[in-house]
């Protein structure tokens, strides 16, 4: 079931229609992606994808480690930094004082070669 919180009037309808979509689709099992896809277009041909059928797995993966990392960042990191806030203010450890490294490139994607 999909829920959407604080959804303006005007979008309820658009959220019965998308349900109604995905209940009609089949649910999870039989939505798919351009991971799912066994053939890549390129601009010269058409290739094959030897590990397509990775893609649920890869995605099942995705959500474990989104679900562990954001477990982590709650559980231990957010308790940690409020333990230690008096500390690290007291020494000049703030954001802002700090040279944060910028983050790494994004992946591209494969699809996007």
């Amino acid at each position: 079931m999909l829920t959407i919180f604080s959804t303006p009037k005007r979008f309820v309808g658009h959220i019965e229609i998308t349900q109604r979509n995905f209940e009609l689709a089949g649910g999870f099992a039989h939505l798919h992606t351009l991971e799912d896809a066994a053939f890549r277009m390129t601009g010269d041909s058409i290739e094959p994808r030897r590990l397509y059928w990775l893609a649920p797995a890869r995605r099942a993966a995705r959500r474990v480690v989104k679900k562990a990392r954001d477990t982590s960042r709650v559980r231990f990191l957010h308790p940690l930094l409020d333990a230690t806030r008096s500390a690290r203010h007291a020494i000049g450890l703030r954001e802002q004082n700090l040279q944060i490294r910028p983050k790494k490139a994004i992946r591209r994607h494969e699809f996007d070669r």
